[in-house]
């Protein structure tokens, strides 16, 4: 048991490194036009389409990467969760259920991305959804 907050400490940094590499990784790659922290959302970096979504430009190359990135996060966060709540007393079903809330977040929005494309065959819901679980952790 006393391995296992390490392990869930590590887990839990791993997460956050994988998904800030991912992210830098592709906001690096926008060229035109280049992805602007101050007008663009996180989620424009995971959309497979290019065009003009909610008043943003969007055209991501490495969507792929982002999207992964989302995904590993969540199960990253779902993992070491999932370890912490067996240490712990008194809370630990409130924690693992919050890392599998979490986890399903990420999931989602690196699933279903947030594009024009997502509003038109309706799927943009499942993609504000992942985005509202997934902060649910904070």
């Amino acid at each position: 048991m006393k391995l296992l907050r390490p392990f869930a400490a590590a887990t839990f940094l791993l997460g956050a490194v994988i998904y800030l590499a991912a992210e830098g990784i592709t906001a690096a790659a926008w060229k035109s036009p280049s992805y602007s922290y101050a007008d663009n959302w996180i989620s424009d970096l995971g959309s497979a389409t290019a065009g003009v979504f909610q008043g943003r430009e969007l055209d991501s190359p490495l969507h792929v990467v982002m999207n992964s990135g989302f995904i590993v996060q969540g199960l990253l966060f779902g993992i070491a969760t999932a370890l912490l709540s067996r240490t712990i007393s008194g809370r630990s079903r409130f924690t693992a259920v919050t890392g599998i809330v979490t986890l399903i977040g990420y999931v989602l929005v690196g699933t279903f991305h947030g594009s024009l494309q997502a509003q038109q065959n309706g799927t943009l819901p499942l993609h504000f959804t992942g985005a509202t679980l997934q902060r649910l952790k904070g």
